[in-house]
């Protein structure tokens, strides 16, 4: 009797086993299949899929030179700004910020005073690397041939000193404002431009994410120099033209072409993507919040430490080898499926957003208002991404929603960063119409297109930015945000504590005007 029980309880578990087996051969077959398929889809499309289809163009002109990253890195550096410099473009309340060129002092984190005559030593320190920057940025071209077939086990060394550079650039043209060397000032800031536009053809996300950041440093850089009156009409039209030869939504589009085909093409054994897949594959037991009570908890934290803790770490390492197995054999074809149309979904996010941009400016300056499908929040790519999946996507999604998810926020970043850069091209345009009139214009349509080649575009929208006179000679100009809502140029903080002020929080985004001195002193003494 005993030993018919026992094999009954043998073949229900071998029967069991068998179906198991089944199910994850059938898993196996749809990835795979589905894999196949999406990439037939692709090519009928002429969509480029593969790493060698998505490189940039190694350029052919013998004035151009091709480097690796390793050997970009003593180009672009300089050994860095001073630490105790000020930035441009300081928030000191909602839609107000200090005038850094003009202050003679201030004060840093731990309340120490600096001034620009203590700093002037370590600027001159700076004043030969960053002259010799200057012209290897501006008249000796070179691009970054960045090895893409390592994927993201590849190192990308001169993106620190690419950051590193442009903080250097800021901080010496703001000097150079300040001791009203404008020529020095503007080939800073021309630099800057320059090294923004060398990583265009840069392609992968983290690459245009330090871009973006280089940019936003030349933006705020830049709303600080043209706020001195000592500016001429060439100096600042050639700031503008450097600008408007920029695009950084198509920089990020492209390198979301190129992690799509990175994902795609990399093999499950490189060290970066086993990182990636261990760490979404991670079960860690509880360790923290084991009780309320204080005296309870330490108990069971020092019985943790003492003698579970081993057991579970142990247990833990098995159950996440036991599922990378099983992922790999079942689920791996259907994950890299899973992270290919999601990736798609933000590449034409990225093409949508660059079409919006080029037929709004084909409309003009009388467009009609916006719509809401021309909201950025309403063709945003998290929209079209499931924001929470079932337990069973979940587990055989795991490297998708590791490898995707970090980089969804990547391409609204570009669009915010493009939405900048018109309002830098715009202030600039302003600043060049009021040295020739001596007055701000009514609306942006007096300034084009003799100082501006085109209405300037609200990236968040698909339409013109807004823009007003104020009071005492100023002007409001501003975008209505990722919000889509045009809150009338309201730059207070959407959340957060209503002293924590940022451009990028407002309710609009709002290109700040310079803050008075009361203002200034005021944000000093809440620090």
């Amino acid at each position: 009797m005993k030993s018919r029980r026992k094999r009954r309880a043998l073949w229900a578990l071998a029967l069991l086993a068998g179906l198991l087996l089944a199910l994850l051969i059938e898993e196996r077959l749809r990835g795979t299949l589905g894999l196949r398929e999406w990439e037939r889809e692709m090519r009928a499309r002429g969509e480029p899929v593969t790493v060698d289809e998505v490189m940039a163009a190694i350029p052919t002109n013998l004035a151009a030179r091709a480097v690796s990253s390793l050997a970009a890195q003593p180009l672009l550096s300089v050994g860095g700004a001073p630490q105790d410099a000020p930035r441009g473009m300081s928030m000191v309340a909602a839609g107000k910020a200090r005038v850094a060129w003009a202050q003679e002092s201030w004060l840093d984190d731990q309340r120490h005073t600096f001034t620009w005559q203590k700093l002037r030593p370590l600027f001159d320190y700076l004043h030969e690397p960053l002259a010799s920057a200057r012209e290897r940025l501006t008249n000796q071209p070179f691009v970054v041939q960045l090895d893409y077939r390592a994927g993201f086990d590849g190192l990308l060394p001169h993106l620190t000193s690419a950051k590193s550079l442009a903080q250097a650039l800021a901080a010496h043209s703001l000097l150079m404002v300040h001791e009203r060397d404008f020529d020095t000032a503007q080939a800073d800031l021309l630099a800057l431009a320059a090294l923004v536009e060398l990583q265009e053809e840069e392609r992968f996300v983290i690459c245009q994410l330090v871009r973006i950041a280089c940019a936003q440093i030349a933006f705020a850089t830049l709303w600080d120099a043209i706020q001195s009156p000592g500016w001429n009409d060439a100096q600042l039209a050639s700031l503008q033209a450097s600008w408007e030869r920029i695009t950084l939504v198509r920089g990020m589009t492209a390198a979301l072409q190129m992690e799509r085909a990175v994902m795609l093409e990399s093999s499950l054994r490189q060290p970066a993507t086993l990182k990636r897949l261990r760490q979404a594959l991670t079960f860690m037991p509880p360790v923290q919040g084991l009780g309320s009570d204080e005296e309870t908890s330490g108990g069971l934290r020092k019985l943790w430490g003492g003698m579970l803790k081993p057991v579970f770490d142990k247990g833990d390492e098995i159950r996440q080898t036991a599922f990378l197995v099983v992922w790999r054999f079942a689920w791996a074809a259907q994950d890299r499926l899973s992270a290919q149309l999601r990736m798609h979904t933000l590449v034409e996010a990225g093409r949508s957003a660059v079409r919006a941009q080029l037929e709004q400016a084909q409309a003009g300056p009388d467009s009609p208002a916006m719509s809401p499908r021309g909201s950025w929040r309403r063709r945003r790519p998290d929209r079209f991404l499931p924001a929470e999946q079932p337990l069973y996507d979940r587990l055989r999604y795991r490297f998708a929603m590791a490898s995707v998810t970090s980089v969804e926020r990547s391409l609204t970043k570009a669009v915010v960063a493009d939405t900048f850069r018109e309002m830098a091209i715009t202030a600039i345009a302003l600043k060049r119409y009021q040295l020739r009139t001596g007055r701000l214009p009514a609306d942006l349509q007096a300034i084009v297109p003799e100082f501006l080649g085109k209405a300037p575009i609200d990236w968040l929208a698909s339409r013109p930015l807004c823009y007003r006179l104020a009071a005492d000679e100023a002007f409001v100009l501003y975008s209505v945000g990722e919000d889509g809502v045009d809150d009338g140029g309201d730059p207070r903080p959407t959340e957060g504590p209503t002293n924590s002020v940022s451009v990028l929080r407002g309710r609009d985004l709002v290109w700040p005007m310079p803050a008075t001195a009361a203002e200034i002193n005021a944000a000093t003494l809440r620090r």
